[in-house]
C-alpha cells in the first residue's frame, strides 16, 4: 500500500505544481512490478518508491495498469474525502493487520516546497 502512495503523491503533487485542474494518473503497478527494492508485494516503503521514480521516472496507468486485486487478503473498506471517481468507487481498501495507530503514526506527506533539491525530513509525531 506505502508504495503505491509513491505514485499517489507525485500525481498529487504534479498536479499541484503545475497548476493543473486534473491528475496525471501514473502506474502504481510499475512500483509493485519493478521497484525490488520494495519487497514488491509483501510491503514497502515510501522513500524507496520515491527513490524508484526518480531514477526511472513513472509510465502512464494506460500503459501499465493496476491487476492486483484483493486476493484473500481481509480489508477494511476507507471512503475517501475527493470524490466518487477517485480510488474504487471513492474507497480505498487497507489491509486489516494495520491498526488505527499505526495509521496515524506511520503515513506520508506530500507538500509542495521552494528547496533546491528533495530531501527527505522525517518528523516525530
Amino acid at each position: 500500500m506505502r508504495r503505491l502512495l509513491g505514485a499517489i503523491a507525485v500525481e498529487s503533487a504534479q498536479c499541484i505544481a503545475g497548476g493543473q485542474n486534473s491528475i496525471n494518473k501514473f502506474s502504481e503497478q510499475q512500483l509493485v512490478s519493478c521497484n525490488t527494492q520494495n519487497n514488491y508485494c509483501n510491503g514497502g516503503a515510501p522513500q524507496y518508491a520515491f527513490d524508484y521514480i526518480l531514477e526511472n521516472g513513472l509510465c502512464m496507468d494506460t500503459s501499465f495498469p493496476y491487476v492486483s486485486g484483493d486476493g484473500n487478503v481481509p480489508s477494511l473498506k476507507i471512503r475517501n474525502s475527493w470524490s466518487d471517481s477517485w480510488g474504487d468507487g471513492g474507497y480505498i481498501r487497507l489491509k486489516r493487520a494495520f491498526s488505527r495507530a499505526c495509521i496515524e503514526l506511520d503515513h506520508t506527506l506530500t507538500v509542495r516546497s521552494e528547496a533546491p533539491a528533495i530531501h527527505w525530513i522525517s518528523i516525530p509525531m
